[in-house]
């Protein structure tokens, strides 16, 4: 595997960001979640004015690049005192299991800890196998929680967190 670049992701970066749910998103939530559910969340959390309205509130994006390709990305905000939200860690499918999201997560992490948060906290859909990612890097279920996103959809998560 190539050296992986992690950096601060900007507007310019939404198209790569895009491209990256729109390949991992249905393989990873096609099997899990009701029809029409992944193009439905796809829409409502990866739009372009989704994600610069992200951008521009708060969320920081990182992107991961591998020979000038985007192959990852996270996104994570400060919700409380000194706690971050983990919104998005997506590594392309193809090459998952190569380091790529622990090194978002670490990456998060420190920056997380620049800022004297002591919590890192994340929402995971119950069926995904990222649960497990998760349980390795020291995460521990702090609750569940179903969520309304309309359309008739729900999200069926576990609400995961990491002292840091």
């Amino acid at each position: 595997m190539a050296m992986i670049q992690i950096r601060a992701a900007i507007h310019e970066d939404i198209p790569a960001i895009q491209a990256i749910a729109n390949a991992v998103w249905p393989l990873t939530y096609g099997a899990i979640l009701p029809e029409g559910q992944v193009p439905y969340m796809l829409e409502m959390m990866y739009s372009k004015d989704a994600l610069t309205t992200q951008m521009d509130s708060g969320h920081s994006f990182l992107i991961a690049v591998s020979e000038g390709m985007p192959v990852g990305f996270a996104s994570f905000g400060f919700t409380a005192q000194q706690a971050v939200k983990l919104h998005k860690l997506y590594v392309l499918n193809n090459i998952q299991g190569k380091g790529i999201g622990k090194a978002l997560f670490e990456k998060v992490v420190e920056m997380s800890r620049k800022h004297k948060a002591t919590l890192l906290y994340l929402n995971v859909n119950k069926q995904n196998k990222a649960y497990h990612f998760y349980l390795k890097t020291g995460f521990r279920v702090l609750r569940e929680e179903i969520i309304d996103i309309g359309n008739g959809y729900v999200m069926d998560d576990y609400i995961m967190g990491i002292d840091l």
